[in-house]
């Protein structure tokens, strides 16, 4: 959402593939536990600016070489890095060419950079320009992440239509 804008639409797929796992990491390692919630979620957005938008989350993979987050435009394509390491290249594709371009990041923050958001926010009410944690982001935010983890959409398949805007607000 940070990069695309504002979701107006999501539709989706989930499963429990295992319906038991062995947890792999301390300090409860070698459990068994009975798994309760999708752990293999596939869902389509649609943006309010038009775009339109996949994901997947699963843990039901052995490995993956899949990008992180990458984004197919009218005049190229963009690789970005996984958002849970808070760095690593930034690459372009612009139509017509054969090759990927490393972009330079343009901001300095290539290390761990938890808490940016927070100086991000005090930078915006600074200068008066919004914020990017405002509510509107966050409810969207919300919903969407708990239509991947709701009874409704461990079911299967589901849909959720966002209110008009102004309208949206927390239940």
């Amino acid at each position: 959402m940070s990069l695309i804008g504002p979701v107006k639409s999501v539709a989706g797929m989930t499963k429990i593939t295992f319906p038991e796992r062995t947890i792999t990491s301390q300090p409860k390692y070698g459990t068994k536990i009975s798994v309760k919630v999708p752990t293999h979620v596939t869902g389509l957005l649609n943006f309010e600016n038009g775009a339109v938008g996949t994901i997947i989350t699963s843990f039901d993979v052995w490995g993956s070489k899949v990008p992180r987050i990458e984004i197919h435009g009218t005049e190229g394509s963009l690789n970005v890095p996984d958002p849970n390491t808070f760095g690593g290249p930034v690459s372009i594709r612009m139509a017509g060419e054969s090759e990927w371009r490393e972009m330079p990041l343009e901001f300095g923050y290539v290390e761990n950079s938890r808490s940016i958001g927070t100086a991000d926010m005090a930078y915006a009410l600074k200068t008066g320009r919004p914020h990017r944690a405002s509510g509107s982001w966050l409810i969207t935010f919300w919903i969407l992440c708990t239509r991947f983890r709701t009874r409704r959409s461990s079911r299967g398949t589901w849909h959720w239509q966002a209110p008009a805007p102004g309208r949206r607000r927390c239940r």
